[in-house]
């Protein structure tokens, strides 16, 4: 009579720390969190996502799949800042789940890595809105200078860098631009 050992897959997540998003509207971000069985036996996983709002801007792909004995497997975890996310910190969890070839749960299973995202403020400028009017005689001296001020809205954090252009819609050079 022989007694041979059950194959015991063990998952193993890199990164149950947690994931930490940042970014605007319209940002896209991918991280990478790796699953490896460290047992024996071939696993069998599924991944999902949980949002507890701010709608679907998580998602993990692939979804499922299996991993073979000292194997590992990438999912990748993408963060989209969707156009109805308010500035602010939204939260989620990645929940992975596995098994053995006939079901049965295996060490190490499951697993819920938190992910964090925070959305920022939208970074806007603006003009002054007084049209600017120069009169003037031929032959006498320039009228007197005018500014525009340029104001960085509270969701600026950096440095803007700009710059300021003339177009005279006569083609001439009696208006110019300094920085001040």
């Amino acid at each position: 009579f022989t007694m041979s050992q059950l194959a015991e897959p063990v998952l193993n997540v890199g990164s149950t720390a947690g994931l930490n998003f940042y970014g605007g509207q319209g940002d896209v971000a991918t991280q990478n969190v790796t699953l490896t069985n460290t047992g024996s036996g071939t696993l069998l996983w599924s991944a999902n996502v949980m949002t507890g709002s701010g709608g679907s801007w998580l998602a993990v792909s692939p979804g499922s799949g299996s991993i073979s004995v000292h194997q590992s497997t990438v999912l990748a975890v993408t963060s989209t800042t969707l156009a109805s996310m308010a500035p602010g910190t939204y939260s989620g969890t990645i929940n992975i789940a596995a098994t053995d070839q006939q079901g049965r749960a295996i060490a190490g299973s499951p697993q819920h890595i938190p992910v964090s995202k925070v959305v920022n403020a939208v970074c806007t400028v603006s003009v002054s809105s007084s049209p600017l009017t120069f009169s003037g005689v031929a032959g006498q001296p320039a009228p007197a200078n005018q500014s525009i001020i340029l104001r960085a809205g509270s969701g600026c954090g950096n440095l803007l860098n700009w710059s300021a252009g003339v177009v005279a819609d006569n083609g001439g050079k009696w208006l110019t631009t300094t920085a001040t």
